[in-house]
């Protein structure tokens, strides 16, 4: 059950917080878009209930919903609607029962690394989902405004080591500007 919140992390980049958080209706499959508008921290051990205000401003964002998660969404919204609780939560615990409690997730992450040997966290399965924005080659203010940040120089500062450089455009581009230089300068010893 557990594996489409894996799959929900890292095709959609919410922080922990944002996905506890997120409710039933925050999802529009037709519009493909999840809208991140509350959060649901864990505080001294305790989950605080969704509304709690944002990590900034540009934490509320709505985020396009890619091929790979609507599937895991659809299941996640299934058990979501068979919950008796009063949240209308899309991340529940076992067998939709109330939301899904980070502790929890963490004792069934740690299972699951021991079984397989991969070691990741909910905020590396978020680092999966800015790895995918930069390979797509989408521009850095969008993969700012799908990640939650601030502004695009944030955004490359963090990930900046995962942008590719395209050395050869680089390089042509030098080349193209030598020789403009040269060729005024030629034109002026004349």
């Amino acid at each position: 059950e557990l594996g489409d919140v894996v799959l929900l992390l890292a095709f959609t980049g919410l922080r922990w917080e944002e996905a506890s958080g997120a409710w039933t209706s925050d999802v529009d499959l037709e519009q493909r878009l999840l809208s991140c508008q509350r959060v649901s921290p864990v505080v001294r051990g305790k989950r605080v209930p969704p509304g709690t205000t944002m990590k900034s401003r540009h934490a509320r964002r709505d985020i396009l919903i890619v091929d790979q998660a609507v599937e895991p969404l659809q299941r996640l919204l299934a058990r979501a609607g068979s919950s008796s609780g009063a949240e209308p939560v899309l991340v529940t615990g076992e067998r939709g029962r109330g939301p899904l409690h980070y502790r929890t997730w963490r004792n069934k992450l740690i299972e699951a690394q021991a079984a397989t040997g991969l070691t990741y966290t909910a905020h590396q399965l978020r680092h999966v989902y800015a790895s995918i924005l930069i390979d797509s080659g989408m521009e850095d203010a969008k993969i700012a405004r799908y990640m939650g940040h601030s502004n695009a120089n944030y955004t490359r500062a963090l990930y900046g080591h995962w942008f590719p450089e395209d050395s050869r455009a680089d390089a042509d581009q030098l080349s193209a500007a030598i020789g403009a230089i040269r060729a005024r300068e030629s034109a002026i010893a004349k």
